[in-house]
């Protein structure tokens, strides 16, 4: 469940604050509560994540004395609000996880993680296929999602391996499957979307200035000629 480096590096800098675990009697007092199970899985989960507290991306050091809300983060905290959750069904899903933008991403007994936007559409989608990879897109996604737009490049067609390859990039398999690729090196990063259904993307992120237009693609840090002079016909 431990997250590999770049992915630890990205959650440093939402300055996590640890809480003390919730003793094993308590938790299960909750699970059973909301009749939720508590397989391997979510155990899991909340040993190694359900300590943190962390708020949305970009807030500062001192998030907590700004009064910035958190996420919920592990089961217990999940059930301890005062949030309903779906219910476990054959999946028999636990909620894990609840971002103020009231994201829920639930773990399934065989460990695959789901997503459900309760504003949106409310539908539960797979969101990855353990928890390390869950945590690993979270935080690469957030990270690209919030990248200013003057320092990112957003193509319409799947050239993520071609860049990557061209910028010496790692593809990340804790956040990669057949739907979406990633490779980074810590400082560039690049996403591969490649939907069963729908139009296929790229997206690249902080990319080293004058590499990109080797690949034909615009550099985002390049800078636009000024506007020429403005002139009025005469008559």
């Amino acid at each position: 469940t431990r997250l590999g480096p770049i992915a630890l590096s990205l959650l440093a800098k939402r300055w996590p604050v640890t809480r003390p675990a919730v003793a094993k009697t308590a938790l299960d007092a909750l699970l059973a509560k909301a009749k939720v199970p508590g397989h391997a899985p979510a155990i899991a989960f909340e040993k190694t994540f359900g300590v943190l507290s962390f708020p949305d991306y970009g807030a500062g050091r001192s998030w907590r004395k700004s009064g910035e809300p958190s996420w919920l983060v592990g089961a217990a905290e999940c059930l301890s609000s005062d949030i309903g959750f779906r219910a476990p069904g054959k999946r028999k899903l636990v909620p894990v996880l609840y971002t103020t933008n009231d994201y829920v991403a639930y773990l399934a007994e065989d460990g695959v993680a789901w997503g459900e936007d309760t504003v949106g559409d409310m539908a539960l989608s797979v969101l990855a296929p353990n928890a390390r990879s869950m945590m690993t897109r979270i935080l690469f996604g957030q990270h690209v999602f919030y990248c200013p737009e003057q320092k990112k490049v957003e193509l319409e067609d799947a050239r993520g391996a071609e860049i990557a390859k061209l910028l010496r990039l790692r593809a990340v398999a804790d956040a990669s499957d057949a739907t979406e690729k990633w490779w980074t090196d810590g400082t560039t990063f690049v996403l591969e979307r490649t939907p069963a259904r729908g139009a296929r993307s790229t997206v690249v992120a902080w990319p080293p200035r004058g590499r990109l237009p080797a690949l034909g693609i615009d550099d985002p840090k390049a800078k636009r000629p000024p506007p020429g002079p403005v002139t009025f016909d005469t008559v």
